[in-house]
């Protein structure tokens, strides 16, 4: 997946061969965000919350620290990224954490929420063998499955209202920040 984002980034076009047409259609149609234009937003989020940052999903002990350090010696996304990692700390572990200060996931939230029925199952795209899969998936799942395109269907016999609640305020901030982001086609 990285590969793909950074040839995509770059403008190349050998990527096209490594996904589903499906995806594929979706990345050309649809802008891409370049993770170096979410730093000033994260940069921001943590210098105003500093240690309380620790709040947040995926922010272990002691990576707070580590976080409000990178912040400060760093100038872009990827050097931050760096600048947290070590061997306790994995660069897929930094990246949750950061997403998680952006979104504003506190533990908790997350936490009551993980253990409640989940409100949907989202699909960003698949090929044939995805679509068969996903057909013997949904006789045994309680969850709907939304595709491309389509809304949640609000009705509260799909999961507690307070899993619901917490999915859709979750995607309303993802929206929002996505929207604020400046994008490169």
């Amino acid at each position: 997946a990285t590969g793909i984002r950074q040839q995509l980034f770059a403008g190349k076009s050998d990527w096209k061969d490594a996904v589903p047409p499906e995806t594929m259609r979706s990345l050309i149609e649809n802008r891409t965000v370049n993770t170096e234009m979410m730093f000033s937003m994260i940069k921001n989020a943590v210098i105003r919350e500093g240690t309380l940052i620790k709040r947040y999903r995926d922010v272990v002990e002691g990576l707070e620290n580590r976080i409000i350090q990178g912040v400060r010696l760093s100038s872009d996304y990827t050097g931050l990224v760096r600048q947290i990692s070590t061997k306790r700390y994995t660069v897929s572990a930094i990246q949750r954490a950061l997403l998680s200060i952006l979104l504003a996931i506190p533990k908790k939230d997350f936490q009551e929420n993980i253990n409640s029925r989940l409100p949907y199952i989202r699909v960003l795209a698949w090929n044939e063998r995805g679509r068969g899969l996903l057909g013997e998936l949904r006789r045994d799942m309680t969850a709907p499955v939304i595709e491309q395109g389509r809304r949640f269907p609000w009705r509260e016999w799909y999961a507690s209202g307070s899993a619901v609640i917490f999915q859709n305020r979750l995607e309303e901030r993802a929206e929002s920040l996505y929207g604020m982001i400046p994008h490169e086609c």
